[in-house]
């Protein structure tokens, strides 16, 4: 009876120590940290299906670079935005294999657009530069896959500044009618058309630096420069019919590509037509993404 008693004595103080240990090893992590912890852990191991399409297409391994894509599917669709999209580059992973990928249709094929480069591009974790001289990036989207031909938005963000004439993308017949976008040409003027057969343009634009986003709808066409209205126009005639690549980083005319940028590209996208509520909905996603990959 005695070694039975001293036994459970002996448990009981061992019991109460343990208790001590551990409430002074909790005490060391606030439950801030262990609800950050616990939530970081959940999030690197969940997302979004077609964020881990995207994610296995392009090979990045980069925990931020995932998380972001992750972050920039779900808020396109929370906000309705993901079925207007037909083409988002992210352009990460710093490489041509990284950077030439469609979110929206992941696959290695020219009918999922993904990017074909051409000429002496550079890659980094910023994204993809021109150099002005041999460079484009062949989309292989035409303005015939476009649902209605005078419905449309293009546009991307550009991280130098130059004083040149230069675009961002384009595609236009012999007689120069399609759709381009050139943010700050080197006359200070923004130049933009949505099909039609002649282009609106504003001056004066401080900088080529920015997310600049070009939309037309019924011979309107709008183009807005951090989420600011820049241009506003009106076409005396119809859009026009193209069945031609639409191209990054300069504008192919009927096979011959003009206007040849050296430009830093950190986004790029192409979608049916986006109203200006739409627009800055889309303008404050990217700067959400920017952010998280400082870029």
């Amino acid at each position: 009876m005695v070694f039975v008693w001293r036994h459970y004595k002996l448990m009981k103080k061992l019991s109460v120590i343990l208790s001590v240990l551990f409430a002074l090893t909790m005490s060391a992590f606030p439950p801030s940290i262990h609800g950050i912890i616990a939530s970081s852990i959940s999030q690197g191991a969940s997302y979004d299906a077609d964020a881990k399409k995207f994610i296995d297409s392009s090979g990045i391994t980069d925990t931020i670079q995932k998380r972001a894509i992750n972050t920039l599917v779900v808020q396109l669709k929370d906000s309705s935005l993901w079925s207007t999209m037909i083409c988002v580059y992210p352009l990460v992973g710093g490489t041509a294999s990284s950077t030439k990928w469609n979110l929206k249709d992941p696959r290695d094929l020219d009918a999922a657009y993904r990017i074909t480069w051409a000429g002496g591009w550079t890659f980094d974790t910023a994204g993809a530069t021109a150099n002005a001289i041999n460079t484009s990036g062949d989309t292989h989207f035409k303005p015939t896959n476009w649902t209605f031909k005078d419905s449309v938005a293009f546009g991307g963000y550009v991280a130098n500044n130059t004083n040149a004439d230069y675009a961002i993308m384009g595609v236009t017949n012999s007689s120069y009618q399609g759709f381009y976008l050139l943010p700050r040409a080197a006359n200070t003027y923004a130049y933009a058309n949505a099909g039609y057969n002649q282009h609106s343009s504003v001056y004066i634009i401080a900088t080529s630096v920015g997310f600049s986003v070009a939309t037309g709808l019924r011979r309107a066409v709008r183009v807005y420069k951090n989420n600011n209205l820049v241009i506003t126009g009106t076409s005396a005639a119809d859009a026009v019919t193209l069945n031609i690549n639409m191209k990054l980083s300069c504008i192919n005319v009927n096979g011959t590509d003009i206007y040849k940028s050296n430009y830093k590209f950190g986004f790029v996208f192409i979608s049916n037509y986006l109203t200006a509520a739409q627009v800055s909905t889309l303008t404050n996603i990217f700067n959400q993404f920017k952010a998280k990959l400082n870029r």
